[in-house]
């Protein structure tokens, strides 16, 4: 099953099993500037979690962005080309968005609520819009919402470095209230010896 369109900005998500968990990557085209380790760091820790998540006979979602004609995000623009580090496999499906928040105006909770998907698992960029905002859609939704701490990432701004929004963002997540499960911050290695287990 595919929705939306096939090319870039996309948001990865993977489901484990029914109603077990899903992985929801946020990759607003290319991250602009300085990164925390690098942007490939980032995404090879993403590639690492999709993997394991897809050995577990997980489903991947791409959530992509669409913005609106003219802008650099616009459907078949170039900004709008997938990364091509980001790994995909045959069976992905594709949900587009408009919003920094993946779930507003989107298909995607409909999809999640087809595959009985109770638990996200979500990284991706940029930390501070994109992913912020769909961490606090999620949790408000009353998923069970998991931040992979190392793999987010997003450019400097005028009042901030990278590093220090990754770092004010983790330890923000933790402290929502929200009206179901505390959202978590773990690991990739956490994450992937979590997965090891199942």
């Amino acid at each position: 099953m595919r929705q939306g369109a096939s090319s870039s900005h996309k948001y990865v998500a993977v489901r484990r099993e029914t109603g077990c968990g899903t992985f929801v990557v946020l990759a607003k085209g290319t991250p602009r500037g300085n990164s925390h380790e690098g942007d490939a760091g980032v995404v090879h820790r993403i590639n690492q979690v999709a993997r394991a998540m897809r050995s577990n006979n997980g489903i991947v979602i791409f959530v992509q962005h669409w913005g609106p004609e003219g802008d650099r995000y616009a459907p078949n623009s170039p900004g709008c080309e997938m990364l091509p580090s980001l790994e995909q496999s045959e069976g992905d499906l594709v949900v587009s968005k408009t919003a920094c928040d993946s779930f507003c105006d989107s298909q995607l909770h409909s999809v999640l609520k087809q595959y009985d998907v109770s638990e996200l698992w979500i990284a991706g960029w940029p930390t501070d819009s994109c992913v912020d905002t769909t961490v606090r859609a999620g949790a408000s939704r009353r998923f069970s919402v998991s931040v992979i701490s190392d793999a987010h990432t997003c450019a400097d701004r005028a009042h901030l470095s990278v590093p220090a929004i990754i770092q004010h963002h983790n330890l923000t997540w933790v402290d929502l209230v929200v009206p179901g499960p505390s959202v978590r911050v773990i690991s990739t290695a956490k994450t992937l010896l979590d997965l090891e287990a199942v």
